[in-house]
């Protein structure tokens, strides 16, 4: 799922947690300055991840551990 550029609020993105079987995400360049949800955990089929051009700042949930698929992180 491309969403590279795309500048939603973050209420939105939490609804990617319903989609638990994503493989793909691009975040790339949104102008997020906050952490991700930590409903990110729970996506558990997701292989790549693309957060680049962003300002992330604030916790990192321990759920992120639950990507165990995850082969690439940008």
């Amino acid at each position: 799922l491309d969403l590279s550029t795309n500048l939603m609020e973050w209420d939105n993105f939490t609804l990617l947690a319903a989609a638990p079987s994503l493989t793909y995400l691009d975040l790339s360049n949104c102008r997020i300055s906050t952490s991700l949800p930590c409903e990110f955990g729970v996506l558990l089929q997701l292989t790549q991840l693309n957060l680049q051009g962003n300002n992330f700042d604030g916790i990192v949930c321990e759920s992120y551990g639950n990507l165990k698929n995850l082969t690439a992180l940008d």
